[in-house]
């Protein structure tokens, strides 16, 4: 009777104890920010979150509170594109979860190496911006000890093609970090993932072009296929279906978004795809998404 009146006494005190935020998303803008809204969309979709997901475009109200996010979270999450160590606020955050213990996990990207991190001695001329960290409390030696922690941390790698499933399994993992569900569980959640994403299929009428090789352009792919996935709940065959690499417009396609990227011209699924989309007369929407693109 005693077990049964305090259990739900002690689950009260661990929701008062709990952090506000479930992962703070630490990345580049330019390198993942895309990406970091998709891995975003993904976590929050799931029952097994537990409080936000910090993503500074949505709760970054107050600069000067930046790096006291860090702490509010139960996780780091490091998106490790190819320049997150060249940005002295990612380099703050990273420091501020290796001075407050917090858990980071690292997101590997195809271009992100550990093993590129030297110079650690001579930081401050690699990041001239970093001396900026001063003001907020971050110094030269806590970061030289964070840059030498980082590789001691849980990592997973991201790989491409960024295929539908593969953002579900990162998020599925990320919320598993600490439990070992049955196997059955593991398949339901997954699948339920993998679904999220789905697109419109082999058949479906309509596509988005991306390029292929970049990771940010097809994270804007799959952001807009999961938007249009629930204006056309009732009509699947209307939510695109996005072309990965050696993936071909079928003869049915007649609408297709165009994600205009850096050098997306550059790759050649892309020029080969829109020659066959002009081909079979397709109507377009292009939707510019960097400030690189020409």
């Amino acid at each position: 009777v005693i077990r049964f009146l305090v259990a739900p006494l002690d689950e009260q005190a661990k929701l008062r104890n709990q952090k506000p935020y479930h992962f703070f998303l630490c990345h580049h803008k330019v390198g993942a920010g895309s990406f970091a809204r998709l891995l975003k969309m993904r976590l929050k979709s799931t029952r097994r979150i537990v409080g936000d997901v910090w993503l500074d475009s949505d709760n970054l109200t107050d600069m000067s509170l930046l790096l006291t996010y860090v702490q509010q979270a139960q996780i780091c999450v490091a998106l490790c594109s190819e320049q997150l160590l060249m940005r002295p606020w990612c380099v703050g955050e990273l420091t501020t979860a290796y001075l407050s213990k917090t858990e980071t996990v690292l997101i590997k990207f195809p271009n992100f190496s550990l093993a590129k991190i030297d110079g650690i001695d001579n930081f401050e001329a690699i990041v001239p911006d970093v001396n900026k960290l001063l003001a907020h409390g971050i110094d030269m030696p806590s970061i030289r000890a964070m840059l030498l922690w980082l590789p001691d941390n849980r990592e997973i790698s991201l790989e491409l093609p960024l295929a539908h499933g593969s953002v579900a399994n990162l998020a599925w993992k990320l919320l598993n970090l600490h439990d070992r569900p049955s196997a059955s569980h593991n398949r339901s959640e997954r699948d339920s993932s993998t679904g999220y994403f789905s697109g419109g299929g082999v058949h479906a009428k309509r596509a988005i072009i991306a390029d292929p090789s970049s990771i940010e352009a097809l994270a804007n792919a799959w952001i807009v296929a999961t938007l249009l996935s629930t204006s056309y709940a009732t009509e699947p065959e209307k939510v695109p279906e996005v072309l990965l690499a050696g993936a071909t417009l079928e003869t049915e396609t007649d609408k297709v978004v165009i994600i205009c990227s850096e050098n997306c011209f550059e790759n050649a699924d892309v020029i080969n795809n829109l020659v066959v989309g002009s081909s079979i007369g397709m109507q377009s929407l292009p939707i510019i998404t960097q400030e690189e693109f020409r």
